[in-house]
This record gives structure tokens, C-alpha cells and sequence, in this order.
């Protein structure tokens, strides 16, 4: 019972992971691509500000 619980958590954490990395590419490759060149930096700086809020958001217990 315990194992399975154990495969359950890593399937979870992996699939967790690597949508987060999906995520994250397609979100810089959007906000740089669309984005008007003198306004690249603020809006990659926003899409970091917002992941950060997010992952702070979730690290709370």
C-alpha cells in the first residue's frame, strides 16, 4: 500500500514538473515574440513576476 502511494507522488511531482516547464517556455517564447521591441524587457520581467507569485504562492503551508 505504502509503494503505491510512493508511485502516485513521483507520476504526480513529474507531470507537476514538466507542465511547468511547458508553461514557462511557451509563456517566454509568447511575451518576447509579441511583445514590441522596447517593451521586451518589461514584458519578460512581468511573465517573471507573475511565475514567482505563483510559485510563492504555492510554497505556502
Amino acid at each position: 500500500m505504502v509503494s503505491l502511494a510512493v508511485w502516485v507522488k513521483i507520476s504526480v511531482d513529474f507531470l507537476l514538473a514538466n507542465s511547468e516547464i511547458l508553461a514557462v517556455v511557451k509563456g517566454i517564447e509568447y511575451a518576447y515574440s509579441q511583445a514590441p521591441t522596447n517593451m521586451r524587457t518589461l514584458a519578460m520581467a512581468l511573465f517573471y513576476l507573475t511565475d514567482a507569485k505563483g510559485a510563492q504562492s504555492e510554497r505556502r503551508w
